[in-house]
């Protein structure tokens, strides 16, 4: 399926207005339309993100956030993605509550997205793509 300009364009305007929207804080009322406005949006998005095969994907996970201490991360369920009940705030791939496997090509780009604070345990774990 190719994109069409007109869909970039449609696309980017829904991304603008929603950032505008959301500029002074999202309120309950706010919230509701910005999830109805991305429904529209996630099949282009979907898209986007699906059109490229990447070898491997790297992940970072700050141990505190998922065992609630800063010890070592020994169960594999717990790397894949944070479990949904600790994931209490909207991220940038995700929705209170709503688990979703985050990472990147490159490892810096993981820790700088992640910014784990100076001391934090961390775990990193690179993934690899069998299939789309």
């Amino acid at each position: 399926m190719d994109i069409h300009e007109e869909e970039i364009r449609k696309f980017k305007a829904i991304l603008d207005f929603l950032k505008r929207l959301a500029e002074n804080g999202v309120t309950p009322l706010i919230e509701k339309q910005i999830l109805l406005m991305l429904d529209d949006c996630l099949p282009f998005f979907s898209h986007l993100t699906m059109s490229h095969v990447f070898p491997k994907i790297h992940r970072i996970t700050v141990n505190r956030n998922v065992l609630g201490s800063n010890k070592r991360i020994c169960d594999i369920n717990l790397l894949k993605y944070p479990p949904a009940d600790k994931v209490s705030k909207y991220g940038r791939c995700n929705l209170p509550n709503q688990s979703v496997l985050y990472g990147s090509m490159f490892n810096l780009t993981s820790i700088n997205e992640i910014r784990p604070k100076v001391g934090d345990l961390v775990t990193r774990s690179i993934w690899k793509i069998t299939a789309l």
